[in-house]
């Protein structure tokens, strides 16, 4: 509350005079020690994006704001979802959009761990700015010839996340809480890949099954609360 207080007196107030933001809360990431403000709004955090809170606080910076959009149906003879890195990847991607002004930030797999034989894949691109995110939605993204016209905002809280330690939903293994691995075969507490039992049992739903397979009623229910959300939620970013 403190450290909330400080940064709205001294530095939003200080430099937005009319109607200037307000800081609802702020949270200290765990593994980058970074801090986020959260805002109800993109206008306001365009707004805080905008200040010079270095002449408030020396050495504080704001990180770059990205705008995702998911491109699903890759073909990953096309691309290859393990080297999106390349920067002549991108500037063949820019290229080719040239109408829409794309310029990429970054790139990534929708999915962390694709199957092996994997065909297709989703491929997430992150943008500097919304409304050139938003023309990859509405206009499609092309690729070696191919157009792919259903681009959708890319909302990873919107997406089924399973942690890899303690293999409950909704979170990464980055943050998980837990004070011990739990097993994704049997459910029991080691490491998945120090299980040496035979008997299946998942932890999600209590099925004969191992937590980690995408097949299991618990993650068939956690899929449609997260359609019916994605159905409530805005399909493009606020312009600016």
């Amino acid at each position: 509350m403190e450290i909330t207080a400080k940064l709205q007196q001294t530095a939003v107030n200080c430099q937005v005079k009319e109607n200037p933001p307000q800081i609802p809360g702020i949270t200290k990431l765990t593994k980058s020690q970074d801090i986020r403000i959260n805002l109800p709004t993109e206008q306001e955090a365009e707004i805080l994006h905008s200040l010079k809170w270095d002449k408030y606080y020396k050495g504080l910076t704001i990180r770059q704001a990205k705008y995702g959009i998911v491109v699903p149906g890759i073909s990953t003879k096309s691309i290859d979802p393990n080297n999106l890195d390349n920067p002549e990847l991108a500037k063949q991607l820019e290229d080719q959009n040239e109408r829409i002004g794309l310029k990429i930030l970054e790139m990534k797999p929708l999915q962390r761990k694709l199957e092996v034989n994997a065909q297709k894949f989703s491929l997430v691109i992150f943008v500097s700015q919304p409304d050139m995110a938003n023309r990859g939605i509405k206009q499609g993204i092309y690729y070696n010839y191919e157009r792919f016209p259903n681009v959708e905002r890319y909302s990873p809280q919107l997406q089924l996340i399973q942690c890899y330690h303690c293999t409950r939903l909704g979170h990464h293994a980055s943050k998980c809480r837990s004070p011990h691995p739990v097993c994704g075969k049997c459910s029991e507490h080691h490491p998945t890949s120090e299980c040496q039992s035979e008997i299946y049992k998942c932890l999600l739903c209590k099925g004969d099954h191992p937590s980690l397979t995408p097949k299991c009623p618990a993650k068939d229910i956690e899929c449609s609360h997260l359609a019916t959300r994605k159905r409530n939620t805005p399909a493009h970013f606020d312009e600016q």
